[in-house]
């Protein structure tokens, strides 16, 4: 047979029926005590609320007080013992509308989330909210954990959950990066140079979640992915007016730690714009990077089991590469005699390739040309042109850090058939 006291659902239904109706009983009583007895254009003594109609003057016949103004005398009577009879009767039935989430989630679950995230310590960081109750049963030996680590994972747990607003949880990582010396600004790399009309790369980066700077040793270490956006610019002219020539961004940008969104917050900058017939990158021809450039990418033909490909080799940490910061970009022409065999195109990447460091030129053949080509190779050359368009597709592709200029100079080498790809790194 079910008891009162065993059915958890009786029991919310008492608590939700008997504190909603004292609610409602003390708004009434609150109400009728402060708002109800008007002076409706009587003129009552504002002491003891003697009706002075026909009563000349300002003083009271009943008590002898004196009034200011007449317009004291038209005060509305409030009766604080009622109203805070009826106040008391409101806090006991929010206390037993409340009751069941208490007995079940504890206290911490009815604090607002907006005092939560403004008193936070913000020393353990998102994940306290994860492993308080694995906290919680650990340290049980050593007593339970301080009121300020329950309020903190209380505050991140809501975050994660769902339960915050976008502001809220904005406040909280905020506050969280400001303790560890960090800004929302300082996770958002831009571009130093960018082109018109085309949405601007704008590189979130990823952060380290642990405690203070000043804590040591780290209790845990997880690193938020590195996220890469485009975001639509303005033009010059919708962008800043006083200023040509520059592009003003204002955009939401997503804050998600450990794959949970958790915050948006607004970052604004301005980034150097230019429009499509102005050249992005500065240019450099000279003798000694044309060398350079001749020993660094040593352009070949490669015949292996992978296939016959002209192939050059990609950026490296290894000379002459480390004396070259420019951007690389090649057409390429493969003459036997006076005869163009074969032309094509390819780049070199800003950055270091983690397990290749060379590039298949993508080639268009004459046909029967590669055959020629193979069959007498010392008649054949390799024409390299420094493309700037080529280049600038390599900016876009990484386009963080100090602006690079574009090599555009010229070179041939004889021809020269290999069977190994890769070089040094």
């Amino acid at each position: 047979m079910t008891t009162l006291t065993s059915n958890p659902l009786i029991l919310d239904t008492i608590c939700y029926g008997v504190g909603g109706a004292a609610v409602l009983l003390g708004v009434f009583f609150v109400w009728r005590a402060l708002f109800a007895d008007r002076a409706r254009g009587r003129r009552r003594c504002p002491m003891c609320w003697y009706d002075m109609a026909g009563v000349p003057g300002l003083r009271c016949p009943e008590c002898g007080r004196t009034a200011k103004h007449e317009s004291r005398l038209a005060r509305t009577r409030r009766r604080w013992r009622r109203a805070i009879a009826g106040t008391m009767l409101v806090v006991l039935g929010i206390g037993g509308v409340v009751t069941p989430r208490v007995s079940r989630q504890g206290v911490l679950s009815i604090v607002p989330t907006t005092v939560l995230v403004r008193w936070a310590t913000c020393k353990d960081g998102p994940m306290s909210g994860m492993l308080q109750a694995r906290a919680v049963l650990a340290s049980r030996s050593a007593g339970p954990p301080s009121w300020s680590a329950r309020c903190e994972g209380e505050a991140w747990r809501r975050v994660f959950a769902g339960e915050a607003w976008e502001w809220q949880s904005r406040i909280l990582v905020e506050r969280w990066l400001a303790k560890r010396g960090r800004t929302l600004d300082d996770l958002i790399q831009k571009p130093p140079i960018w082109r018109l009309g085309t949405p601007v790369a704008l590189l979130i980066r990823g952060v380290e979640l642990g405690p203070p700077k000043e804590s040591s040793p780290p209790s845990f270490s997880t690193v938020a992915p590195m996220e890469l956006i485009h975001v639509q610019a303005p033009t010059i002219r919708d962008a800043n007016q006083s200023t040509p020539g520059l592009m003003r961004i204002r955009e939401p940008i997503r804050i998600a730690l450990q794959n949970k969104l958790v915050a948006i917050g607004m970052f604004e900058t301005t980034v150097e714009g230019l429009s499509p017939g102005q050249p992005l990158l500065d240019t450099v021809s000279d003798e000694n990077t044309i060398r350079l450039v001749r020993a660094a990418i040593d352009p070949r033909i490669v015949v292996d089991e992978v296939g016959r490909d002209v192939v050059i080799s990609n950026r490296g940490k290894v000379e002459p590469w480390t004396e070259l910061d420019c951007a690389i970009g090649v057409r390429v022409r493969v003459m036997v005699g006076a005869r163009c065999v074969g032309t094509g195109e390819a780049d070199v990447t800003l950055g270091y390739e983690v397990w290749k460091n060379y590039t298949e030129v993508a080639m268009a053949w004459e046909p029967g040309g590669l055959d020629a080509l193979l069959a007498s190779p010392e008649k054949g050359v390799i024409r390299v042109a420094g493309s700037e368009e080529l280049a600038e597709k390599q900016f876009f592709e990484s386009p963080f850090g100090d602006k690079p200029v574009a090599w555009t100079g010229t070179f041939e080498v004889p021809v020269r058939v290999d069977s190994i790809r890769a070089r040094e790194k």
